[in-house]
């Protein structure tokens, strides 16, 4: 039999007391380290035995572990606040239902928001960098309870719409607050953190699109973390590339007028400008963001880049990208006035030719003599008494034209056609 249920999983009064003390304001620093501890160690033996794994999981929380767990992360004690994170790990790897409940729980009945979410954030604060393992580990932990995969099929959908409005209410803004800090320091420790919250966003931006498109539009958060691509710290300038490429990405046109009328892009023009070397690896990420517009058909930013920024680009001829965009937007532009130009063939031949088959009677919409009897009597414009019968014309063959002219005159007739 396994020990995890013939032992404590049965014994809710040690567990009680075990809870109870480890939260308790009277318990000793070294006491408390020695039961943190002690409940790590059970929950990883836990994960030996599969069958009684969730079971015992589930005690621990049914007895309040989640709310334990939420005050030991929020202590000053580094070495209690990382056990507490181990603890919540094999919550969240086995058993992420139980969490996500508990965080549904909380934005309903806290007007504050759910603590547990901002306690894990703060924890990026507090990591040293000598630490930064434990830093990615709550990453790690947020990105998996804020994945919406994640969440059971039979969750309360109000419940759910409840969190994630907490969430960007309450707890992005404790984790933005860096970012939008406009704090003049680079050194590496701060540079590490911008980079953790930078991932985090970036994963928020493709699961969470219409909450997190409304949140970087309130805050001008785009702006901001594009400002990182003059870090001296270069794995951070790359993670803001990262995260615009990601929105990007969406081909959301939202963003893409975010981006123009913001004139966005012109930073990683000055980065250009300014790196010069092609060993540079900023120089050579900035590139290949433009050729991902290329490849991706942004249409609208293809435009804006060629229309705002390739006079000074001309100079960049060891590669093609900049030609390679320049092809595209002649070739975008040509198509645009072709289409404008086949427009007005509608009331022209083809609406003759239409009209002629009997398919439209376009004559009388323009204002126009019908040359056709309506469908119907009513709104008829014949003078006649009798209607005279529906008669399709016979095709005539026309005199042969250049490819573009039997373009225009077949085009419009497959339209009306189908309309």
């Amino acid at each position: 039999m396994c020990p995890l249920s013939s032992t404590c999983c049965k014994d809710q009064k040690f567990w009680l007391e075990v809870l109870a003390q480890l939260t308790a304001g009277a318990t000793g620093a070294h006491q408390r380290w020695e039961l943190v501890t002690f409940v790590k160690d059970f929950c990883a033996f836990s994960v030996m035995f599969h069958q009684n794994r969730k079971a015992f999981l589930q005690s621990l929380a049914k007895l309040g572990i989640l709310p334990a767990l939420e005050i030991l992360l929020g202590m000053d004690d580094v070495q209690v606040a990382s056990a507490a994170t181990e603890i919540l790990s094999c919550f969240v790897d086995f058993c992420p239902f139980l969490v996500q409940e508990f965080l549904m729980q909380e934005a309903q009945q806290r007007d504050h928001g759910t603590d547990l979410i901002r306690v894990l954030m703060k924890q990026l604060f507090h990591h040293p960098a000598a630490a930064v393992g434990g830093a990615d580990q709550v990453v790690e932990l947020l990105q998996t309870l804020l994945d919406p995969g994640n969440l059971l099929a039979t969750a309360d959908v109000s419940k759910i719409i409840g969190f994630f409005n907490s969430f960007y209410t309450r707890c992005l803004p404790v984790l933005t607050a860096p970012l939008l800090a406009n704090a003049a320091k680079d050194d590496y420790q701060t540079a590490q953190l911008l980079a953790l919250i930078l991932e985090l966003l970036t994963f928020c931006v493709t699961r969470h699109k219409e909450h997190m498109r409304a949140y970087i539009f309130h805050w001008d958060l785009l702006r901001r973390v594009l400002l990182l691509i003059n870090s001296k710290h270069t794995f951070l300038a790359l993670g803001a590339l990262h995260f615009l490429r990601k929105i990007i990405g969406l081909k959301d046109e939202l963003y893409s007028c975010y981006i123009i009328q913001g004139k966005l892009l012109a930073p990683l023009v000055q980065a250009l400008l300014q790196s010069g070397a092609t060993s540079n690896l900023l120089h050579w990420a900035v590139l290949e963001l433009f050729e991902f517009l290329r490849l991706e058909d942004c249409k609208s930013l293809v435009a804006h880049v060629i229309e705002s920024f390739y006079p000074a680009r001309q100079s960049i001829s060891y590669v093609q990208t900049f030609q390679g965009l320049k092809r595209k937007y002649e070739r975008d532009k040509h198509r645009q006035k072709q289409s404008v130009h086949r427009v007005p063939s509608l009331s022209g031949r083809g609406a003759r030719a239409s009209g002629q088959e009997g398919q439209l009677n376009i004559g009388a919409d323009q204002g126009g003599a019908a040359q056709t009897a309506p469908t119907s009597s009513k709104g008829s414009s014949s003078n006649k008494a009798t209607p005279r019968p529906q008669l399709t014309a016979p095709k005539r063959r026309q005199p042969a034209e250049s490819a573009s002219d039997q373009e225009e005159e077949i085009i419009p007739k497959k339209r009306l056609h189908l309309a």
